[in-house]
């Protein structure tokens, strides 16, 4: 469990659980751009509360494969 909470915690503060990205300074902007828990939370945004916007949706759910596809790879790559 607390290797858990020393990933998702930090990754949870930097993205736009808590705050939107625009109320952030810029260098925590920078960050939050690429945290993948920041498109995670758009999209069950878009799907639950704001109104639907496809294209964000869809570029929300694009990032979030990559992002897998990436991890997952480099993964496989360093088994073989």
């Amino acid at each position: 469990m607390a290797v858990v909470n020393l990933i998702s915690m930090p990754l949870m503060f930097a993205s736009n659980v808590f705050f939107s990205i625009s109320m952030m300074p810029k260098w925590l902007q920078s960050i939050a751009n690429v945290n993948p828990v920041s498109y995670l939370t758009d999209a069950i945004e878009q799907l639950t509360v704001l109104p639907l916007n496809t294209s964000a949706l869809v570029m929300d759910f694009v990032y979030l494969g990559m992002f897998a596809a990436a991890l997952s790879a480099k993964r496989f790559r360093g088994n073989t």
